[in-house]
C-alpha cells in the first residue's frame, strides 16, 4: 500500500472513530433527558411532543452511525482491495517534490490555441508504435508556457478509434531527450506560446494518468476550467477595453468639443456596454456550475466562452474605432487588447465549436 494511501485510510478511521465517540454521546445525553421539559412548557401534551422529538433524534443519530460505519467497510474493501490505491497507480511524476510544493510548471501539450477546431488537433497526431514511445517526429503547435514548464502534460491518441476514445495522457519532462521547445511568433506578443516537437521520445507506462485510452474525461474537465479562465480575462479584457475608449473621447476635441458628446460615438459606447453587461451573468453561473452544478458545467463554459469571444473582439475593435488614427498605431496601448481578444477567440475553441458543443450538449 501507498504511503498516501495509508495515511488517508487513518486519516479516515480517525474521523469515523470521533463520529461514532460523539454520536454516541448524544445519544446518552438525548436518552438521559428524555422525560425533561422545561417549565414554560410543562404538561402532558408538552411531554409527549417532547419524548416523540428525542426519540426521533436517537433513532437520526443511530442511523448516522450506521451509515458511517458502512462507509468505512466499503471504504476499507475498496482500499485492501486495490480499487482506491490512487497513489499506488498514479505517476511517480505527480509525487514529485516540487509539484507537490507547487514550485513546479506543468504544460498541457493538446495545442491549447490551436487556429483549427478543438480538440486541439491531437488526434491522429500521435503515432505508437512501442507502448507508448513516440518513434515519429510529432509536432505540437500553440502550447502555452512550455519553455518554463518542468513536465508537458500530452494528450496523444494510443488506441483506435475516433472522437473521444483513445485518448491517454501521459506526463513527459521538459528536458526528455527528443522533446525541442521552440518559441512562436503570434499576433499578441503579451502571450507565449511555443511549438513542442517529439522526436523518438519514449515515455514508460508509469507516466500514464489515469486509464489508457480514457483519458479525454480528464482533458474536457480541464477544457471546461480554461473555457471559463479564458472567459473571465475576456470579459474583465472587454470592461477594459471599453473604458480606455470612454476615458478618451471625453479628452480628444474635434470641431471645439470632444468627440464623445456626438452622438454615433455615444452608440459605440452604448452597443458595447449592451454586450458587456450580461455576459457577466452568464460568466458568473459558468464559474459556479465548476462546483455548484456540475451536470451543467461543460454546457455552460461553453456558452461562457463562445460569447465572451465574440464580445471581446468586438469591443475591442470599436474601442480602437473610438480612438480614431491613434488607436491604429503602437504608440497607444490599445493594440495590446485588441490583439489579446483575438487570441482568446480563438484559445480553447472557437465561437462556432463551442455553440455547436452547446447545441450538442443541450440535445439539439
Amino acid at each position: 500500500m501507498h504511503p498516501f494511501t495509508a495515511l488517508f485510510l487513518a486519516a479516515w478511521l480517525i474521523t469515523l472513530g470521533l463520529r461514532l465517540y460523539l454520536g454516541w454521546r448524544h445519544v446518552r445525553h438525548v436518552r438521559a433527558h428524555r422525560a425533561e421539559v422545561p417549565a414554560p412548557f410543562a404538561g402532558a401534551i408538552a411531554l409527549e411532543s417532547h419524548q416523540k422529538a428525542a426519540d426521533y433524534t436517537v433513532a437520526k443519530t443511530r442511523l448516522a452511525m450506521v451509515v458511517a460505519v458502512v462507509d468505512a467497510f466499503v471504504l476499507l474493501a475498496l482500499t485492501l482491495g486495490g480499487g482506491l490505491n490512487v497513489a499506488d497507480r498514479a505517476p511517480a511524476a505527480l509525487f514529485d517534490p516540487g509539484i507537490a510544493r507547487g514550485v513546479a510548471l506543468i504544460a498541457l501539450v493538446a495545442a491549447a490555441l490551436s487556429i483549427v477546431e478543438l480538440p486541439f488537433g491531437l488526434y491522429r497526431t500521435f503515432r505508437i508504435e512501442q507502448r507508448f514511445g513516440f518513434n515519429k517526429m510529432t509536432l505540437k503547435l500553440f502550447v502555452l508556457d512550455a519553455a518554463i514548464a518542468h513536465v508537458l502534460l500530452v494528450a496523444a491518441r494510443t488506441g483506435p478509434g475516433n472522437g473521444e476514445s483513445g485518448i491517454t495522457l501521459l506526463l513527459v519532462p521538459r528536458d526528455t531527450p527528443g522533446v525541442t521547445v521552440t518559441p512562436l511568433p503570434t499576433i499578441d506578443p503579451t502571450r507565449r506560446v511555443y511549438e513542442v516537437v517529439f522526436d523518438d521520445v519514449t515515455v514508460p507506462p508509469e507516466r500514464v494518468i489515469g486509464t489508457e485510452g480514457k483519458g479525454w474525461k480528464h482533458l474536457a474537465r480541464l477544457v471546461d476550467v480554461a473555457c471559463v479562465a479564458i472567459a473571465a480575462e475576456s470579459q474583465g479584457g472587454a470592461e477594459r477595453a471599453l473604458q480606455m475608449a470612454v476615458e478618451y473621447v471625453k479628452v480628444r476635441e474635434q470641431f471645439g468639443r470632444p468627440v464623445g458628446s456626438f452622438q454615433a460615438v455615444k452608440h459605440m459606447a452604448a452597443e458595447c456596454t449592451s454586450e458587456i453587461e450580461p455576459s457577466r451573468s452568464l460568466l458568473w453561473y459558468a464559474a459556479w456550475a465548476l462546483q455548484g452544478n456540475p451536470r451543467d458545467a461543460s454546457r455552460a463554459a461553453a456558452m461562457a466562452k463562445a460569447r465572451l469571444g465574440d464580445v471581446y473582439s468586438r469591443t475591442t475593435n470599436t474601442a480602437v474605432q473610438m480612438h480614431g488614427g491613434i488607436g491604429f498605431t503602437w504608440e497607444h496601448d490599445i493594440h495590446f487588447w485588441f490583439k489579446r481578444a483575438k487570441c482568446n477567440e480563438v484559445a480553447f475553441g472557437s465561437p462556432s465549436w463551442h455553440r455547436e458543443r452547446v447545441a450538442t450538449l443541450s440535445g439539439w
